[in-house]
């Protein structure tokens, strides 16, 4: 599950890739992607990926591994059109990430 060392790993990783990768031709940056049908991010996309990342939170949460609904302080949540319940038993973890609220 990813918490705040990778989150930080991440940004730091995008901060490197700006000022090393994003600013020249996306043929040097092409190796390192897997998808190659994406288009690597431009030099001003990478630097609002980092101010995004830089506001951002992390929350763990508890999933229902078969629904993927989420489950609420560990118990059971519905889902479906049935209204049958999510089971308790098959959780995972994951963690959300949230927009950060602004420090008054």
């Amino acid at each position: 599950m990813i918490n705040e060392r990778h989150l930080a790993t991440i940004r730091a990783a995008l901060r490197y890739w700006h000022d090393e990768m994003a600013s020249h031709d996306q043929t040097l940056s092409r190796p390192y992607f897997r998808e190659h049908e994406v288009e690597p991010l431009n030099s001003d996309e990478v630097l609002e990926l980092i101010r995004t990342l830089e506001s951002t939170i992390i929350r763990p949460v508890m999933l229902d591994a078969r629904t993927g609904q989420m489950i609420e302080n560990g118990a059971l949540v519905p889902q479906g059109e049935e209204g049958s319940l999510g089971n308790a038993e098959q959780s995972i973890e994951a963690a959300l990430l949230f927009k950060a609220e602004p420090e008054s």
